[in-house]
């Protein structure tokens, strides 16, 4: 959309609610990412709020107004550092407009700044803010046409561990090498390089981590709402203090060990140390059973070696394109190095 035509749009979104939240204009926070949402800060009478407009295609309605749901249990438990989407005129958290859905929701406020600042004060805040989030989002009871993403269960199969072992099995030789004339076609040269570097790596070590997820694929977990892609950008610090978790948006029943090897891979990487910071401040919240802390070892190592191939396939076989290079650069070097140190 051009300027005058996307503020127009937010205009008419923005009149579905209250005039309280009308704004006379919005700024635009990012493009669309791969993800394909697109969020704008809208500072209007009742304070800054942020617009989310959803993509397309790929997010059943259902599935968004079950997680508002949750959003607003949660802050009914008391837990503050989400954003509960505003209620619109219609009586709906969810918009639809231009052939798009839309919310509203407050501005979190503060910097996801552990990269550039990082402490152990911050990381264990980080890590006892995201077991709070756990233990409000485990007391929620969702309606009947909600249970398929946000029920809790007692003992079940982890949903993760089962979908990444069919996707490590979905990397077989045929693919890889189709992966591989690919990035060898790509006018990127430095993504050429790394690229074929994280095919070479996962060759390497995807038989070892596939016989991990098939043995803990027979496992039972507690499962309850999780964040699923919790990572170092969704977490929002003033100081050592956390502010904000955003961007719930792959919410889903899940066992908690997912949430935690997400989060603290992205903080502190193969640092060993860090990660007994971590595991410690969560567990001042809630304990880990056994079997959870070594499923988190396996969601860490798992999700290091899928998310390369990702990559991968999103840029070479895909073609999605690349705003900016340098930081996607940046994040396949950290894969590389952890899937070097798995090796190791």
């Amino acid at each position: 959309m051009q300027d005058d035509k996307q503020q127009s749009v937010l205009r008419l979104v923005l009149a579905n609610y209250s005039s309280q939240y009308h704004s006379t204009q919005c700024v635009p926070i990012n493009q669309a990412g791969f993800s394909g949402a697109r969020v704008w800060k809208a500072t209007t009478a009742a304070g800054e709020f942020a617009v989310r407009q959803w993509p397309a295609e790929g997010l059943h309605s259902d599935r968004l107004l079950g997680l508002h749901q949750l959003l607003h249990h949660m802050r009914d438990q008391n837990f503050a550092l989400i954003a509960p989407p505003v209620t619109a005129g219609s009586g709906t958290t969810l918009v639809e407009a231009i052939n798009h859905y839309w919310q509203l929701e407050p501005w979190m406020p503060g910097e996801a700044d552990y990269e550039t600042q990082p402490t152990e004060t911050k990381l264990s805040a980080a890590l006892r803010a995201l077991a709070a989030w756990h233990r409000a989002a485990a007391t929620f009871r969702p309606s009947e046409n909600h249970r398929q993403w946000f029920a809790s269960h007692d003992s079940a199969a982890s949903p993760g561990i089962g979908e990444r072992l069919r996707l490590v099995f979905k990397w077989n030789s045929q693919r890889l090498d189709m992966a591989s004339r690919s990035v060898e076609g790509h006018a990127w040269p430095e993504f050429r390089d790394m690229a074929s570097r994280l095919i070479s790596a996962f060759k390497s070590m995807a038989p070892r981590v596939a016989d991990e997820l098939r043995m803990a694929a027979s496992l039972r977990f507690r499962l309850q709402p999780c964040l699923r892609d919790v990572w170092h950008d969704h977490i929002l610090f003033v100081g050592d203090e956390v502010t904000g978790i955003i961007d719930p948006s792959a919410c889903r029943s899940e066992t908690v060990a997912g949430d935690i090897a997400r989060l603290v891979g992205s903080f502190v990487g193969d640092d060993r140390r860090g990660w007994e910071t971590a595991l410690t401040a969560y567990q001042t919240v809630c304990r880990l059973s056994i079997d959870e802390r070594a499923a988190v070892e396996l969601f860490d190592r798992s999700g290091v070696l899928l998310s390369g191939m990702t990559w991968v396939q999103w840029i070479a076989m895909e073609g999605r394109p690349v705003d900016d290079r340098e930081r996607v650069l940046a994040r396949m070097t950290t894969i590389l190095s952890r899937l070097q140190n798995m090796g190791g």
